[in-house]
């Protein structure tokens, strides 16, 4: 019978492997929530070495704490193959075939837990940043449904590539009223109250609308919420928040190489750089720090899958009291304050886009009188 207790794992036993490998796997075995994952899987999220990682897992699978399956996966496209395209000439996926390459489908390890979630994950809802058309959610959507293994509903919030919006008051209130807009109509939809709280994965300034939304509209509930490069200033109270029952609990995931989060405070109105140092309250918010992130990294091919297992499915599905120890332990930084400066910069950008639209207005009538000029010297 498969042993399900950490406390039966002897971890002093592993003092001699990477602190962040030896980490991760305690995590995953602090909460009853069953899990999966490969060498190449932890090999990613901790930077261990292969053999390292590989070692570890084959004592706690001798041991009886994990289980493994062989699958297999296409050597081109590493997609997991099932069992009746094993077999076949090519990939069904990228469509190489085996015999011309002289490849062919490779076998590897499934490490697994048996287990029972603390937590049931009922919809959840996806807020993406400027800039960007948010292509990681919709991968994102995937990739849950096969880590728990059933259907989950998957709320893809999209606002639009957007690029000066952020920066103006006026249009940063009304994205903010979609939202709501969005949110309400969403709830809506699920029949059973319990059911009305989604969990929030946000970033950039998807993190930004979403506090701005709860703060000013109580009325608003959330069950569990992920930050990701988050511009939510780091003074924002997260405590009233849960105190008043709208939202269930916060993880923070930073980075200090998030340089756009950096200069956010100096150009977005109301932003702060909690994606870089967290935020002044550690009590009530879960912070996990990346060492060298950048601002999208969370959602890169390589990341994802160890992000997703080893931290993010671990904060929505643990009981309640069991979720401080997933925090990063480091020294506590001073509270931080809103910068004078930033009312100069945010002054001397809304300038700039305010001359950029003046030029832009006014060159257009022009273009179009000098080709109408041109025209008629022509004819």
């Amino acid at each position: 019978m498969q042993t399900t207790n950490p406390n039966k794992i002897n971890w002093q036993n592993f003092d001699s492997y990477p602190g962040a490998l030896i980490k991760s796997l305690q995590r995953r075995f602090e909460s009853t929530d069953p899990f999966e994952l490969t060498i190449h899987q932890l090999e990613d999220e901790t930077k261990a070495p292969e053999k390292k990682v590989q070692e570890v897992l084959e004592k706690l699978r001798e041991n009886d704490f994990l289980k493994t399956i062989q699958c297999y996966r296409c050597p081109f496209c590493e997609t997991e193959l099932v069992e009746d395209q094993i077999h076949a000439p090519e990939c069904p996926h990228c469509d190489t075939n085996y015999e011309s390459e002289n490849r062919y489908p490779e076998p590897y390890l499934i490490y697994y837990r048996r287990g029972k979630r603390g937590r049931d994950v009922k919809w959840i809802l996806t807020l993406h940043g400027m800039n960007t058309s948010g292509r990681w959610q919709e991968e994102f959507s995937w990739f849950i449904q096969n880590l728990y293994g059933h259907s989950i509903p998957v709320a893809i919030y999209k606002y639009g590539n957007i690029k000066f919006s952020p920066f103006l008051k006026m249009r940063q209130r009304f994205y903010a009223k979609r939202l709501i807009k969005n949110i309400n109509r969403l709830c809506e939809e699920f029949e059973k109250p319990h059911h009305k709280r989604p969990d929030v994965i946000a970033h950039s300034f998807g993190t930004w609308l979403i506090s701005k939304v709860l703060k000013e509209n109580p009325d608003i509930k959330v069950g569990r919420i992920i930050l990701t490069g988050s511009i939510v200033p780091p003074d924002f109270s997260w405590k009233t928040l849960i105190h008043r029952e709208q939202v269930q609990a916060v993880m923070c995931h930073h980075s200090k190489k998030d340089f756009p989060v950096k200069i956010s405070h100096y150009l977005i109105p109301g932003s702060g750089p909690s994606g870089v140092r967290g935020f002044n309250d550690r009590e009530n918010v879960i912070h996990i720090l990346e060492d060298d992130f950048g601002h999208s990294d969370y959602f890169k091919d390589e990341n994802l899958s160890g992000q997703m297992r080893g931290k993010w499915a671990s904060f929505l599905t643990r009981p309640a009291d069991s979720l401080k120890s997933l925090a990063d332990e480091y020294p506590q930084l001073e509270n931080w304050k809103p910068s004078r400066w930033r009312l100069l910069t945010q002054f001397l950008l809304n300038l700039i886009i305010l001359l950029l639209f003046v030029l832009f207005a006014a060159g257009i009538p022009a273009i179009l009188i000098g080709y109408k000029e041109i025209w008629q010297k022509i004819f």
